[in-house]
């Protein structure tokens, strides 16, 4: 019985903290289709330096991208305790070395550089996010050069180049080079 009740409770607590770190955040962790996930790949292509997932969520962004970039550094930030953990858990067992997950904001670290200078952001935010994302850049405190994109679009941007799924929505992926897409 007691086994149960620390299941019970472990399970409980792991629900509060997706809850908590939602609330904090305005975001749930939410994975990219699969199909988005190679069109973000595809999309990486041409761009240069270490690769900053922004609120990477349960790691499946990061970890493709470390695979199909070994010479890059990958860095991933969530700010969720559970999809955090599961994320370098994962990135351990498989011995990504070029991939590390952070439990930080990633708007902050990015305005820092912490731990290093990115130059290419990947990201599925929503709207509040994006703005939030553009604000950060805005402030020229940075080394990004590229953005990419699922579904919502940087505002007050033009992309470089646009991807739409073939899915029921038709859903677009934007690529953006900062700060030549200014409109």
């Amino acid at each position: 019985m007691s086994l149960d009740l620390l299941l019970l409770a472990l399970g409980v607590s792991l629900a509060l903290s997706l809850v908590w770190s939602t609330l904090r955040s305005g975001m749930s962790p939410m994975p990219s289709s699969r199909a988005a996930r190679a069109a973000m790949l595809e999309a990486l292509q041409g761009t240069e330096g270490p690769i900053a997932d922004l609120g990477s969520g349960w790691g499946q962004l990061g970890l493709a991208a470390a695979k199909r970039f070994p010479a890059r550094q990958v860095i991933g930030y969530e700010l969720s305790w559970l999809p955090w953990l599961y994320s370098v858990a994962v990135a351990r067992c498989l011995r990504c070395r070029n991939l590390t997950f952070y439990r930080r904001d990633a708007f902050a670290a990015l305005a820092r550089q912490d731990p290093m200078p990115v130059r290419t952001v990947v990201c599925y935010l929503h709207g509040e996010g994006m703005a939030r994302l553009r604000q950060t850049l805005d402030t020229g405190e940075h080394s990004c050069r590229w953005i990419i994109s699922n579904n919502f679009a940087l505002p007050g941007c033009q992309p470089d180049h646009q991807w739409r799924l073939r899915d029921f929505y038709r859903s677009p992926v934007y690529r953006y080079r900062w700060p030549d897409c200014l409109q």
